[in-house]
């Protein structure tokens, strides 16, 4: 497994659509950036942070999330997603995450993420039927 401390930092920036938003994802009362997209866009942020730290065949998946929104995020924005690792317990990393559009929060909170071996891991899908 990979090297990972206190202190990395990941980011991910995007610009939002309207597939991002509540009308794209079932919700058309609601148009401005759904929960999906930014909790997706948090672990990205936070993926970023770990992938220095990856060894050979190494990823990470999520584990715990806790997420608060801000302020609503409309289409056409740019926003800005960070990550820093608060907590390193072997291959566990804990995330505090902050996303920002024009200079304002609209999200903050805590993710964990595992580092795995994909391939062991992948061979643990049960398969259909």
């Amino acid at each position: 497994m990979g090297g990972y401390a206190v202190g990395m930092r990941g980011c991910y920036e995007v610009l939002v659509e309207s597939r991002h938003c509540g009308p794209g994802n079932g919700y058309p009362d609601f148009p401005f950036l759904s929960d999906p997209w930014f909790t997706l866009f948090c672990e990205i942020a936070c993926d970023e942070a770990m992938k220095p730290g990856y060894g050979p065949g190494e990823a990470s998946v999520g584990v715990h999330l806790d997420l608060e929104r801000l302020a609503p995020v409309a289409a056409g924005r740019r926003v800005r997603l960070e990550a820093r690792v608060v907590a390193v317990d072997g291959r566990r990393l804990r995330f505090e995450v902050a996303g920002e559009a024009a200079g304002r929060a609209f999200v903050r909170g805590t993710h964990d993420r595992v580092a795995v071996d994909l391939g062991r891991f992948l061979a643990r899908l049960p398969s259909a039927g």
